[in-house]
């Protein structure tokens, strides 16, 4: 079944385009509908004379606002309109003289109309302060539930990104908790959050009424992360990505894809054959839900099964992106898993010594083995970037990033650049899985009270879930407190969508802009947070090099110049 994005051009589409918004907001409730478009009377067919309302009064103002743009998504094969959105294209500021009152007219007169209106006002509040320029608006948007999953908010909210960029404006979105997923995927931010709550000081019984049938709705408006201005290309980039399922691979490919770049994705044979459960699900849902419904997208994607720990499978992904794109200019290195343990916990039994291998096979051999695959291809057509994904942790003590740095002499000459992209979280661990080791009571936190790797993971897993609260959702069960029994679990962090998505998107951004570039960055750190956490780093280094500038500069052979010249001169004197 294919869909089909297409304006809304006749009167006799309102009527089924509302009919799909009503069922949409019901689905699950969004209160918000109870003030724009209530139910109102107690008869049997009270709902559909609502409704009427509810279409001719949404159907006169689209035709008095020439701001006003309706578009749908038509299912191709049942000719049925399952989605709906409006877009307001502002070309001049429309809150010069401010926002106005909005009289809730299509309540009859009383506390009804009182408490509509209110709300009305304050739904339209908040955009005078923040809306207050040139800008393109995505006020409604909906998805008939039977049809979610399908890419039809994703084709609704393109076209308005499509158009901005055109037009060259800002991108602002209102919308209610369940939506925040799909704009945070693709390259939204949330910016403000405030409560749609009429409240007055002596509320009559009536007014008690409507606040139990219509309770504080929480109103986000969001808006769109400063586009990346992408290189400039004579051809879209081909890039290769290390682990296609994981939450980065798929959130990447998504905006790459919709770039226009062609992507192929590395799956292992566990991913693929669907055992981890959680994962597969995710990916199956993005293939076949949005790549293979897109005709522009189908064919500028591929999967490849790839575990980078085995060399053949690395030089068959390399191929299968040379072969069918003819070249290969990124290679993304994003595989990763974590172990949880002290040097001395993970040596204590032969099976938790074999953890360490295996991270080693995955997070380390397993890169230069796909680098190697990847390298003489690039070196062919003198050019070519390799980005691998670390964390910030990689700036602030853990080993292994050496061989990037060493690398990035060595291809130089061949025009390869080499970049190492460290996140604002651990993203490559909470989306990973994450090993731990039995806990020994000497590492307990009773016992040691140096902040472990074990205390570091569960300090995240909380941020995490604080994202969660801030967002709507709710995270699955992680409990580190349960990974002190005496074997060794494995999990994924079970994160919501909208976690995953809010995690990802700063660095999503990062590297969709930097791929391919000319002049790529040899490091890029990503937040704020994680360019304080160096800044802080570096400043620690500095004050302890100071501490001991003496002790390090005493064995020098030869006489320096500057400070300590002149005090081994003064010595030499002395003698």
């Amino acid at each position: 079944m294919g869909l089909l994005l297409q304006p809304v051009t006749s009167d006799d589409d309102f009527k089924e385009l509302i009919e799909c918004e009503w069922t949409a907001y019901e689905t699950p409730y969004n209160g918000f509908k109870e003030i724009y478009c209530p139910t109102l009377g107690t008869g049997p067919n009270a709902r559909q004379d609502s409704m009427k309302e509810c279409r001719e009064r949404q159907l006169a103002d689209h035709k008095e606002d020439s701001t006003s743009h309706w578009y749908k998504v038509v299912d191709s094969d049942s000719g049925q309109i399952i989605g709906g959105a409006q877009w307001n294209i502002y070309h001049e500021n429309p809150y010069l003289n401010g926002v106005g009152h909005t009289e809730a007219t299509w309540w009859p007169e009383g506390e009804g109309r009182k408490f509509a209106s209110m709300g009305m006002d304050q739904w339209f509040g908040p955009r005078g302060k923040r809306m207050n320029k040139p800008h393109i608006l995505l006020a409604i948007c909906f998805v008939h539930p039977a049809h979610r999953r399908r890419g039809a908010g994703s084709l609704l909210l393109n076209w308005g990104v499509q158009k901005a960029d055109e037009l060259d404006l800002e991108t602002f979105i209102e919308a209610a908790r369940p939506g925040i997923p799909l704009y945070l995927s693709h390259g939204f931010k949330e910016v403000e959050e405030y409560w749609i709550d009429p409240k007055v000081e002596e509320p009559s019984e009536e007014w008690k009424q409507l606040k139990e049938r219509i309770p504080p709705i929480p109103w986000i408006t969001v808006e769109a992360i400063p586009s990346c201005k992408f290189p400039a290309h004579s051809d879209p980039r081909v890039w290769l990505l290390s682990s296609g399922a994981s939450p980065i691979g798929i959130a990447l490919s998504r905006q790459l894809l919709a770039h226009g770049d062609f992507v192929v994705l590395g799956l292992t044979f566990s991913e693929s054959m669907g055992s981890l459960a959680r994962r597969s699900a995710d990916f199956a849902a993005f293939w076949t839900g949005e790549v293979l419904v897109k005709e522009e997208w189908k064919t500028r994607a591929r999967v490849v099964g790839l575990d980078a720990r085995n060399m053949g499978q690395c030089q068959a992904a390399v191929a299968e992106a040379v072969t069918h794109f003819r070249r290969l200019d990124v290679l993304f290195c994003c595989s990763s898993q974590a172990i949880v343990g002290t040097v001395e916990e993970l040596s204590s039994t032969a099976r938790s010594s074999a953890l360490i291998r295996d991270q080693f096979e995955t997070n380390y051999f397993g890169h230069v083995n796909i680098i190697k695959a990847a390298l003489p291809s690039m070196r062919e057509k003198h050019s070519g970037h390799i980005i691998l994904l670390s964390g910030i942790t990689g700036h602030l003590g853990t080993p292994g990033l050496g061989v990037a740095q060493s690398l990035s002499y060595e291809v130089a000459p061949f025009n390869i650049k080499v970049t190492i992209v460290q996140p604002n979280l651990e993203i490559s661990i909470l989306t990973n899985q994450i090993t731990v080791a039995p806990q020994l009571p000497q590492y307990a936190e009773e016992n040691n009270h140096a902040p472990l790797f074990r205390e570091i993971i569960g300090g995240l897993l909380d941020r995490v879930d604080a994202i969660a609260t801030t967002n709507g959702s709710s995270n699955g069960h992680c409990d580190l407190g349960r990974f002190s029994s005496d074997g060794i679990v494995s999990e994924y962090p079970q994160l919501s969508e909208g976690t995953k998505l809010q995690l990802l998107a700063e660095t999503v951004n990062a590297l969709a802009a930097i791929g391919g570039h000319d002049n790529p960055p040899a490091r890029h750190i990503v937040g704020h947070e994680a360019v304080a956490s160096v800044k802080e780093k570096l400043k620690t280094v500095s004050e302890e090099l100071e501490d001991f500038v003496d002790v390090s500069c005493a064995v020098d052979l030869h006489p320096q110049v500057g400070e300590h010249q002149q005090d081994s001169d003064d010595e030499f004197q002395e003698l």
